[in-house]
């Protein structure tokens, strides 16, 4: 069938607020949607994560575009993806589009990690549809790769990031982690350092932590129970977990003239977060595991007992853990099966995210949040930031900077892809249950192209970068066009990135690529640069670059290009007919041709 404009009146409300369609899919029993979300839903939490507006005091947990309106695809009864079309051509995606959507949000996926028919039919549609645009979430890191229809060519895949630090000192889950330095003498040699734990009690914290005192362990059993008859005055107390509450532990110490305590576990495993009331304490404490508390006791035998708090770095240390710089745990890798291509392409933040909580009712109107992870957290803020960039270049923003509705386009998908991944920034991740600080140019088989970050690519007027974008480029086999830039200095990375909407790809085959285009880049020094920065060692254990022929993206970033002419360009390697294309470059350049 076909829907016509006629039909608009009967399904589509344009001048609703937030929700203009809302579509439910029908079949037997167990395969029906319901039309309405459970409490605690998932499908409100993520609508709310693209395109929330709260009416009540909640605009902190607005989505990523606000003002954005949303079509809504009901795909679940209660918590169950039952309601999943077993072909998604055309008319999983089609009334949507219909209805003026142009970006797709999908939460769900499968752990298959190869190209199937549920990606190749996601692919024949935004090839036929070159101005839709969807995000696919991929949750089953970090041993699994990416599944369908995360494995999908014209999509943008999502990874999940952690949150912020600001986000989880707010909802009460941060625990700092600091260390304690042992030392021979006050301004002398480090003995040993180990790990400690921030109490929730009193009004100080350990960041007031920050003195060389004398260790004193207290008198009789070591657990402060009861009044203390040594003066403390100057010292730090420690003390062993045991009978009491940790409030009476602190503040007996305090009473004695205590500067700071350190609790010591008397359990094995790690220190915990000691927790109380009260509004009398006023000294830092802390816990340490029960071997280091026994190794401070040795080292307080012997005399050793100045100790430091906290190791200057440590804070910082311990912060950089709880940021969204962080790669997920949860969150799918790549590569692809068959064909190795990247995936995740770029990553959003998905863990423990505060967005729109349901209660069920379809008539409470309610404005309540509520807390979730997960990949289907982050692919609704991508999405949501994917609607901010086609308002950028809607109203004429990419002009020269500053809205003009009369310089406005309509991007293709492949646009907003490519100004996406030309934004992104590298994730710290973990490898062997190590953080790894990526080196070298992304993409990555963790990551992808990496984190989001829109002010690496939307200029406006008082942007210390310049932004050059080129949509519906033409190319067919073997021509070539190159564009020319003058870059004025080497302080601002010079990235380059192409996208194309390739033709659906046969499942069957070894290869899913139909068209192959690349990008080269030639600096002002006359280095060559391949898309996507692949490599092969040879014999002799050397680095030898080579054209990527597997994906439908590819990046060029030059972190220090030097000042001179720089040259992207964009060749037809292996293409059956006229290919369109985007092209995103940004740096400290003017173009001077193409």
């Amino acid at each position: 069938g076909e829907l016509k404009d006629s039909d608009k009146p009967n399904c589509l409300d344009l001048e609703h607020r937030k929700v203009v369609m809302i579509r439910y899919f029908t079949g037997d029993a167990s395969q029906s949607s319901d039309s309405k979300d459970y409490a605690g839903g998932h499908g409100t939490h993520v609508a709310g994560s693209a395109a929330g507006a709260s009416l009540g005091s909640e605009s902190d947990f607005n989505g990523a575009a606000p003002g954005a309106k949303i079509a809504f695809d009901d795909i679940a009864k209660d918590s169950d993806l039952t309601a999943i079309p077993d072909s998604l051509y055309p008319w999983y995606f089609y009334p949507s589009h219909w209805a003026g959507g142009r970006i797709h949000s999908d939460s769900w996926g499968m752990e298959t990690p190869w190209y199937d028919q549920t990606t190749a039919e996601i692919d024949r549609f935004t090839h036929e549809n070159p101005d839709y645009l969807v995000f696919v979430t991929g949750n089953d890191g970090p041993d699994t790769t990416a599944g369908s229809p995360a494995t999908a060519k014209n999509i943008l895949a999502v990874g999940a990031s952690y949150n912020s630090l600001a986000a989880y000192k707010e909802y009460g889950m941060y625990t700092p982690l600091f260390s304690v330095d042992v030392l021979s003498e006050p301004g002398g040699t480090v003995l040993a350092s180990y790990d400690l734990v921030e109490a929730d009690l009193g009004q100080a914290s350990s960041e007031d932590f920050d003195f060389e005192l004398p260790v004193h362990l207290v008198e009789g059993d070591g657990q402060g129970c009861g009044a203390l008859s040594a003066n403390l005055t100057g010292k730090i107390a420690l003390i062993s977990r045991g009978t009491c509450f940790f409030v009476e532990k602190v503040q007996n110490a305090q009473d004695a003239g205590a500067w700071a305590v350190i609790v010591s576990n008397n359990a094995a495993g790690g220190p915990i977060v000691m927790a109380g009331e009260s509004t009398t304490i006023n000294i830092p404490s802390v816990m340490i595991s029960l071997s280091d508390g026994e190794a401070l006791q040795d080292f307080a035998a012997l005399g050793r007992t100045v100790v430091r708090m906290p190791v200057e770095g440590s804070k910082e240390e311990n912060e950089k853990l709880w940021s969204f710089t962080n790669l997920a745990e949860y969150s799918s890798r790549g590569p692809t099966a068959i064909d190795q291509r990247f995936k995740p392409d770029i990553v959003c933040p998905g863990d423990s995210i505060e967005s729109a909580r349901s209660d069920g009712q379809t008539a409470t109107q309610n404005c309540g949040t509520m807390q979730m992870s997960g990949t289907s957290m982050a692919t609704p803020h991508c999405a949501g930031s994917a609607a901010l960039v086609r308002q950028y270049f809607r109203e004429g923003w990419h002009g020269a900077g500053y809205k003009n509705v009369s310089n406005g386009v309509s991007p293709s998908a492949a646009l907003v892809k490519a100004v996406m991944i030309n934004s992104a920034r590298p994730v710290r991740y973990q490898e062997f249950g190590e953080w790894t600080d990526p080196t070298g140019p992304e993409p990555r088989t963790e990551y992808g192209f990496g984190l989001l970050d829109l002010s690496n690519v939307l200029r406006f007027n008082d942007s210390s970068f310049a932004l050059s974008t080129f949509d519906y480029e033409e190319i067919s086999q073997d021509q070539q066009t190159a564009y020319c830039f003058q870059v004025a200095s080497s302080a601002t990375p010079f990235r380059a990135t192409l996208v194309w909407t390739d033709p659906p790809g046969d499942p069957s085959a070894d290869v899913f690529l139909i068209h192959d285009l690349d990008l080269t880049v030639v600096d002002a020094g006359g280095v060559f640069y391949y898309g996507n920065g692949r490599v092969a060692s040879t014999e002799t254990y050397t680095d030898k670059p080579y054209r990527d022929v597997t994906n439908n993206v590819e990046k060029v970033t030059i972190m220090s290009p030097g000042a001179g002419l720089v040259t992207v360009r964009v060749s037809g390697a292996n293409i059956q007919a006229v290919q369109d294309y985007s092209l995103v470059v940004t740096g400290d350049f003017a173009l001077v041709g193409k």
